[in-house]
C-alpha cells in the first residue's frame, strides 16, 4: 500500500468503515504483536498491548484523517506502549524516551533508523534478566572486556560470553521485528 491509499484507508476509517478498520487490523496486527512481544518476551503482554493499540486507535479513529503512513503510525504508538509498559513495571529503572520531535525533523532517514535502532536496543536491554543486562552493559556501553566483567562479576568469561551470546540473539530478533514495519508493507 502506498502514500495515498494509507490517507484514503485512514479517512475511511476516520469516517467510521468497519470494512477498512478490519483490514487494517488483519494487515497489522500479527505485525504489532510481534514487534511488542519482541520487545517484551512475554506472549500475554504482547497480546493485551497490541489489542490496546487497536481498541484506542478504534476509539480515537477522527483524528486518523492526519496519518499518512500506516507502518510508521503503527510503529510509533506500538513502540510508545512498550516505553509506557516498561515505566509502569520498572518504574526503578531509567528507560529513555523517544526520539525529540524536533530532533526527528533535521534527520536523514538512515540517521533516525540508526536512533530508533538504539532506543529499542536500550528498551531489550532493561526486559533482560538482572544478571544478562548487567553483562551486557558491562560489555557494551562501559566498554569492559569479557575478562575484565568476568573478574568484576565473579564469574567466568565463558558465562560472560553466554550470556552476550543471548543478548545479541535477543536484539537479532528485536531488529527484525523493526523491520518487518517498514519491509513487509
Amino acid at each position: 500500500m502506498n502514500g495515498s491509499d494509507d490517507r484514503l484507508l485512514a479517512e475511511r476509517i476516520a469516517e467510521g468503515d468497519c470494512e477498512a478498520f478490519d483490514w487494517l487490523f488483519r494487515t497489522y496486527y500479527g505485525r504489532v504483536e510481534n514487534f511488542i512481544r519482541s520487545l517484551l518476551r512475554k506472549d500475554a503482554v504482547a497480546e493485551d498491548l497490541a489489542q490496546d493499540l487497536f481498541c484506542h486507535l478504534w476509539h480515537s479513529r477522527q483524528g486518523l484523517s492526519k496519518v499518512k503512513s500506516f507502518n510508521a503510525y503503527l510503529y510509533t504508538s506500538a513502540r510508545n506502549l512498550v516505553i509506557d509498559y516498561l515505566r509502569r513495571s520498572h518504574p526503578d529503572r531509567i528507560i529513555i524516551s523517544e526520539i525529540p520531535e524536533t530532533a526527528s525533523d533535521q534527520l536523514t532517514d538512515e540517521q533516525y533508523f540508526a536512533l530508533e535502532k538504539e532506543l529499542l536496543i536500550r528498551m531489550a536491554v532493561e526486559t533482560f534478566p538482572e544478571r544478562r543486562r548487567q553483562i551486557f552493559r558491562m560489555s557494551r556501553f562501559e566498554g569492559m572486556s569479557n575478562a575484565e566483567i568476568a573478574q568484576a562479576l565473579g564469574i567466568s568469561k565463558k558465562t560472560v560470553e553466554n550470556q552476550i551470546h543471548l543478548a545479541v540473539n535477543d536484539l537479532k530478533k528485536i531488529i527484525a521485528a523493526l523491520a518487518a514495519f517498514f519491509i513487509l508493507s
